[in-house]
């Protein structure tokens, strides 16, 4: 395996597209076909489902996309610490989450993290929690923001929280919902719903959507990828959508009105190791401080 086989690698799962990576690599498409097939004759796994008309990651494919980023990162590292002697003080901070959105209410944090370590390299890390959790466990990662899973599944990493949130309901700021202080849960009936598709969100929120479907055609519901693509459909119409209120966006088309009937959930991050004076150790007690949450009274 070398760095060219890698970056053939990557340059497919960036386009799906042999020919595209090809002409970004600057070499031709058989060049590149005899890279991936002898990287996989190296590593014995399918990387890639091909055929006449499309290209898709193998779930092997998926696991080692990871596994190559860190390699060539690891090696260009090594280059560059011979033409840079400050290189040697990096200090690597890696996070995961399922969203994107979880990672909004802490730009205060990172900014008060650069100040006390300005070597410090922050590196965010988004996929499904089983891969979270891989990752995780051989300490690719530092921790995974997001939500506490309930204790009926049992996760064998240590959880700290940063503090409770509720569930509340976004809405167009036309929509009579954006009148009131909160609603209930029933007063969602013979609404339109667009909800984020489940593999994607963690247990908790699972359940505050089970639900929501509970007697629901499904002619009422739009699925949406991610919390970012929700607000955009619900601005476009195409019903009301719902958000955990971590970082309740400045949107001068729509209103965040909250759900007064449903628990209050556990936001924070799940580590394996924290030393006192790591960068993880500093980050959990900025995140408790700025994010201003109200606490569970034994966290």
């Amino acid at each position: 395996m070398n760095t060219f086989q890698l970056n053939c690698f990557l340059a497919v799962c960036d386009s799906l597209n042999f020919a595209r990576a090809a002409e970004k690599l600057g070499i031709t498409q058989p060049a590149v076909t005899h890279q991936i097939h002898t990287l996989e004759d190296e590593l014995d796994v399918k990387l890639f489902n091909r055929s006449t008309r499309s290209v898709q990651l193998t779930p092997a494919g998926i696991l080692f996309l990871n596994d190559a980023r860190e390699i060539l990162e690891i090696s260009m590292r090594a280059k560059r610490r011979f033409h840079n002697p400050d290189i040697q003080h990096i200090e690597k901070f890696v996070l995961g989450a399922q969203n994107s959105f979880y990672l909004t209410p802490f730009c205060q944090v990172f900014r008060s993290m650069h100040e006390k370590y300005p070597f410090l390299h922050p590196r965010f890390d988004l996929g499904l929690i089983s891969y979270l959790y891989r990752m995780l466990d051989e300490e690719s990662l530092d921790g995974i923001i997001g939500f506490q899973e309930p204790f009926s599944q049992k996760v064998a990493f240590s959880f700290r929280e940063f503090g409770k949130v509720p569930m509340f309901c976004v809405c167009p700021s036309s929509h009579p919902f954006a009148l009131r202080k909160s609603i209930r849960i029933q007063d969602t009936a013979g609404e339109k719903l667009i909800l984020t598709e489940m593999p994607r969100l963690p247990s908790s929120i699972t359940e505050f959507q089970r639900v929501l479907l509970e007697g629901r055609d499904v002619s009422d519901i739009c699925l949406s990828a991610s919390h970012e693509t929700s607000l955009f459909l619900t601005e476009s119409g195409f019903g009301i959508s719902f958000l955990p209120a971590i970082s309740i966006p400045s949107h001068p088309g729509l209103a965040f009105v909250p759900i007064e009937d449903w628990k209050k959930l556990s936001f924070g991050i799940y580590y394996k190791n924290a030393p006192r004076s790591s960068p993880l150790s500093h980050f959990i007690q900025l995140a408790r401080k700025e994010l201003n949450l109200p606490h569970t009274a034994h966290s």
